[in-house]
């Protein structure tokens, strides 16, 4: 026996819907993963955005820092951070799509 998600009575284990009040086992397991497998890409997503506003900050500070008076190591410094969040951003939905595929695979 186990509980229905819905209402919690105790239904068979061999029954695809509650008897109670009509909750199909099948769909419900579907919409949870769906969920979870969200909650996921969001996290990753935040985490990601994170990592890229610690990077700006980094590259910022760091290229005032190093080039001190140097304008043109300062721009450099800049342009070397704007590439460098250019190819982490393409890395990021290269990431993306080899999830997505992966999930319709699985």
């Amino acid at each position: 026996m186990i509980r229905c998600p819905r209402c919690k009575k105790e239904v068979s284990e061999l029954d695809e819907k509650c008897k109670y009040c009509g909750l199909d086992f099948s769909r419900y397991e579907e919409a949870k993963l769906k969920r979870e497998s969200k909650n996921i890409e969001e996290n990753y997503v935040t985490g990601y955005n994170v990592f890229i506003i610690i990077l700006v900050i980094v590259l910022f500070f760091g290229g005032i820092f190093i080039a001190q008076d140097n304008t043109i190591i300062l721009l450099t410094l800049w342009g070397v951070g704007i590439v460098s969040i250019v190819i982490v951003n393409m890395l990021k939905d290269i990431i993306n799509e080899l999830r997505k595929m992966n999930a319709k695979i699985k």
